[in-house]
Order: C-alpha cells, then sequence, then structure tokens
C-alpha cells in the first residue's frame, strides 16, 4: 500500500468546500420555476389605477413640452423665414445654434 498523509480535520474542511464551489456547469435547460406573489384583484385595480394617471401626466407633459417647441420653430420661421415649421422641429436648429451632432450622439464612454 502507498503511504498517505495525515490529514487534519481543517484540511478535510478545506477540500470538502473546494468541491461544492469548483463546478462550473449550471443547468440551462431545467431550473426551477421562480413563484410570484399574486395580486388581488383590488391590488391590481389600484396598480391599473395609478399606471393609466402617470400615463396621463406623461402625455399631458408631452403635449406641453412640444407645444413650446413648435412656438419656437414658429418664432425662428417668422424671424429667419428661410425654412418651414417642420424644418426646425427636425433638428436642423441643433445645427444652426453651432453644436456638433456627432459630439451630441456619441456613445458616452
Amino acid at each position: 500500500m502507498s503511504l498517505t498523509k495525515q490529514k487534519t480535520n481543517f484540511d478535510r474542511m478545506l477540500r470538502a468546500a473546494r468541491k461544492q464551489l469548483t463546478s462550473t456547469r449550471r443547468p440551462w435547460r431545467h431550473r426551477t420555476k421562480r413563484t410570484a406573489i399574486k395580486l388581488t384583484n383590488a391590488q391590481k385595480a389600484e396598480k391599473k389605477r395609478i399606471h393609466e394617471g402617470e400615463k396621463d401626466r406623461y402625455q399631458s407633459r408631452l403635449k406641453e413640452v412640444f407645444s413650446k417647441i413648435m412656438d419656437e420653430a414658429q418664432a425662428l420661421k417668422e424671424e429667419f423665414g428661410k425654412h418651414d415649421v417642420q424644418w426646425y422641429v427636425s433638428g436642423h436648429t441643433l445645427l444652426l445654434a453651432g453644436c456638433a451632432l456627432d459630439r451630441l450622439w456619441a456613445p458616452s464612454p
């Protein structure tokens, strides 16, 4: 028989821990399903009401901002008269303002 080293309990625990954590294979096809918290009908209705309120508020705010943009585009058209309102709305005002589009749309590092 071959001679083996005497191992202490600490060495045995380290080896057992290493065996459990070194597996790199993970199941991809059969996974346990997550249990979702089921909402009651009252909770669903409340969530829907909050969502619709936020949606209405968001839409009204977008309309306000768009009307401001349209007003500014109309003012530019009246002041300069070179282009129609849609040209100013479509983003050409950035070029007139001296902003480089590549700096504006470049991905951040």
